[in-house]
């Protein structure tokens, strides 16, 4: 934590001041110490997202990507581990000898 290693004052504030006396508060600034930010994301905070930072003339361009990444990760793979007659990694087809 070296690298964190700061005083107070040049650290950078949060834009609400009861974030900044917390960290004034519990943190070492000396030691190095630093807060680690989390969130959680789940599917209506994806869309109120979107809908505030995507513009309504890429919206179809947007479906069209996460349809193609659908495809391409879900189900083609899916589609190669079903066909019996080619070898997927280390399963084989019946029959097939090594």
């Amino acid at each position: 934590s070296d690298d964190l290693k700061k005083t107070y004052q040049d650290a950078p504030k949060h834009r609400d001041e009861a974030y900044n006396a917390f960290c004034a508060a519990e943190l070492d600034y000396d030691r190095g110490d630093d807060v680690l930010q989390l969130g959680r994301l789940d599917l209506p905070a994806i869309r109120r997202y979107l809908a505030r930072s995507v513009p309504k003339t890429r919206i179809a361009g947007l479906l069209l990507a996460g349809g193609l990444i659908t495809l391409q990760r879900l189900i083609l793979p899916v589609l190669h581990w079903s066909d019996s007659r080619k070898p997927y990694s280390i399963l084989r087809p019946r029959g097939a000898d090594d």
